[in-house]
């Protein structure tokens, strides 16, 4: 579930057919450490220039 949300998200800036803009997780996942998980991956992610 992490692998598929990161990648929704972040992958080809969104501009594709298939890129995430919301995910319904469960309350139990979410702060059974999901949540953390994603923050972390998220602040790691390379990020270019945006001007």
């Amino acid at each position: 579930l992490h692998t598929a949300l990161v990648r929704g998200a972040f992958e080809y800036q969104g501009q594709k057919c298939s890129a995430a803009s919301r995910a319904y997780i469960p309350r139990s996942l979410w702060e059974g450490g999901l949540r953390d998980r994603l923050a972390a991956t998220a602040e790691q992610l390379p990020y270019g220039d945006v001007s």
